[in-house]
């Protein structure tokens, strides 16, 4: 499990599109504070299916600072998600 604190933007060549997983994503509350939860799922051959993999967290200011990537990569991705409300 990991909190994320906040995105750093590092170079990287990326090796292609990694497998295909299920995603889960929970709103909890931390001293009254949302957090954003989001569990990832292996792959259908995994040792022990339905055990999460990797679980991030995100409080208001890291999910902002993903808000702005998806923004950078994707521009008109906020406005399409504010009319599909």
């Amino acid at each position: 499990m990991a909190f994320v604190r906040n995105l750093v933007y590092r170079q990287k060549l990326v090796k292609g599109i990694q497998a295909t997983v299920l995603a889960t994503w929970t709103l909890a509350y931390e001293s009254g504070r949302p957090i954003i939860q989001i569990d990832t799922y292996g792959t259908a051959g995994r040792v022990l299916p339905g055990k999460s993999s990797q679980t991030l967290q995100f409080d208001e200011e890291s999910a902002l600072e993903l808000v702005r990537i998806c923004q950078r990569a994707y521009p008109g991705l906020l406005e399409r998600a504010l009319e599909e409300e």
